[in-house]
């Protein structure tokens, strides 16, 4: 009887991790060698904090400090901060899901945009601070806009494809605690 939850939470662990570098591999692949004007959303983000708002428990801290430390160091950025800011986000994220379980889907996407706008923020204040080489804020606050208009399309996605909803009302994890 416990290895059924046990094996949900590798399960649930696997598809996010898989997912993830299945996203930074398609993010580094060279599809065109002009400069666009309109960034692409981050997509591993907003998969990141669609899957914290709905099962926390299928995605434990771990897994998120790898996969974002992986991303830090094959996209160039400096290793570990966008992870840091990225691990305190989510653990405030998650320490809210009791009160995100009853929300309408509207206030949940508010949550989230609000919750991009502090890692935004967060990001560029440390990298501001430290003196290191930024892209342009415009640029920046476009990718924030779009990601956090592009975050429905992904909740519905995986809530479509991997079934990833939020838990339903005395729904408990394997040791017992309500999710």
């Amino acid at each position: 009887m416990v290895e059924a939850p046990i094996m949900r939470i590798w399960l649930g662990v696997a598809s996010y991790l898989g997912l993830g570098l299945a996203v930074l591999v398609f993010r580094m692949l060279p599809l065109g060698t002009e400069p666009v004007a309109i960034p692409f959303p981050d997509l591993l983000i907003s998969m990141t904090l669609a899957w914290v708002a709905r099962r926390p428990d299928l995605v434990p801290f771990w897994a998120i400090a790898v996969l974002f430390f992986v991303a830090d160091l094959l996209l160039m950025r400096p290793p570990g901060l966008y992870t840091a800011v990225v691990l305190i986000a989510t653990d405030v994220l998650r320490r809210q899901t009791d009160g995100m379980r009853n929300l309408p889907f509207v206030l949940e996407w508010m949550v989230i945009a609000a919750t991009l706008v502090a890692i935004t923020v967060g990001y560029r204040a440390v990298l501001f601070v430290t003196f290191t080489p930024m892209a342009p804020l415009g640029l920046t606050l476009l990718q924030l806009v779009i990601t956090a208009v592009f975050y429905p399309l992904i909740a519905g996605a995986l809530q479509l494809l991997l079934g990833l909803r939020k838990p339903a009302r005395g729904e408990v994890d394997t040791r017992g605690k309500p999710l």
